[in-house]
């Protein structure tokens, strides 16, 4: 994930440098070369929050898994499952915010539909996120379910996670991708 979005934002200063031959002011482009590298800051500080907290909840899931009854093993292996959900939506949320947001300041592109789409999605996810974690309220019933019942609720964790990259994120990746095929393909 961090190659990619260094990869990214690499490509997306490409065009910025590409552009700036073409007649664009030195005072605008130290202006947006200022912009860059406060946006690139900000990117180094997530990733190393990133880092943090999935430090932080590896701790939580060694220290859970370590406190763990053997009858309460169903309720860790699925709180980590879900918080590893949790964990990778957040991110890739963060990596498609900071996109648009990079696609509308450089590229001037109106990104309003897909900023929709995208809160829309996230507020769905985090909501069907939030059902699952209910079920970590109530471990006797988690522990009762049949090996075949926890099978399908873990299944759907996992779908849920599937149907987040179908939707917003498949898109936005896809613009991710068309420019960065139309920045190789200039320089060629």
């Amino acid at each position: 994930m961090k190659k990619k979005l260094s990869a990214t934002l690499l490509c997306l200063c490409l065009c910025l440098l590409t552009g700036c031959s073409s007649g664009v002011s030195q005072e605008e482009y130290d202006s947006v070369t200022a912009q860059r590298d406060e946006l690139q800051a900000q990117v180094e500080s997530l990733q190393a929050e990133v880092a943090n907290l999935q430090a932080e909840l590896g701790e939580t899931a060694n220290t859970a898994a370590d406190g763990a009854a053997s009858d309460s093993s169903r309720a860790a292996e699925f709180s980590a499952l879900v918080s590893e959900v949790q964990t990778s939506f957040e991110e890739e949320y963060k990596f498609c915010s900071f996109s648009l947001q990079m696609i509308e300041t450089y590229l001037s592109w109106d990104m309003a539909k897909e900023w929709t789409n995208l809160h829309d999605d996230y507020d769905i996810m985090t909501m069907n996120l939030t059902k699952f974690q209910e079920y970590l309220n109530d471990e006797d019933a988690l522990n009762a379910m049949s090996d075949q019942e926890y099978e399908k609720l873990v299944e759907s964790v996992k779908n849920q996670y599937t149907y987040w990259q179908n939707m917003s994120y498949h898109d936005i990746s896809n613009v991710i991708d068309y420019l960065l095929e139309d920045t190789s393909a200039e320089g060629q």
